[in-house]
């Protein structure tokens, strides 16, 4: 058993209780999607848990792994990655949900050096998806923004 195994599945129970308490104000009928998807995860979170068990029962003992995890980790990623997620959250305010997402989406794709047929293939699939999912079919309200 990896000690990156014990913090994940304990970080995933308390987002995933955290966002089920969230969720548990909204209108019954706006709380089905959420619900399923935080299930699913309560249940695959379960799943791993059980493997790392049975894994620790036969080693008997937890492995450091943090240094082979993090050994390419490279800052410069994940500060881009954060502060554009933080302007994100800003930009969803003011310009609406779906132009932000294409700027995020676009710009930190770009950002990674995705080649571009590959943003383009996530950002109009991805785009699809939300509209189709929360637009149409769950009828969840998107931010339209200051300018929409």
């Amino acid at each position: 058993m990896k000690k990156s195994d014990i913090i994940l599945t304990v970080a995933i129970y308390i987002i995933t209780a955290f966002f089920f308490a969230m969720v548990m104000q909204y209108e019954p009928a706006v709380r089905i999607y959420p619900c399923f998807v935080m299930g699913v995860l309560f249940v695959l979170n379960t799943i791993y848990l059980i493997k790392c068990m049975i894994v620790f029962a036969k080693e008997k003992k937890i492995e450091n792994d943090f240094a082979e995890i993090f050994k390419d980790f490279e800052i410069r990623q994940y500060l881009f990655v954060f502060f554009a997620s933080l302007a994100y959250v800003v930009l969803i305010c003011l310009a609406g949900f779906y132009i932000a997402t294409l700027i995020y989406l676009t710009g930190v794709l770009k950002f990674l050096k995705v080649p571009v047929k590959y943003i383009l293939i996530t950002v109009v699939v991805f785009g699809c998806i939300i509209y189709g999912a929360f637009s149409q079919f769950l009828h969840v309200p998107l931010p339209a923004g200051l300018l929409g």
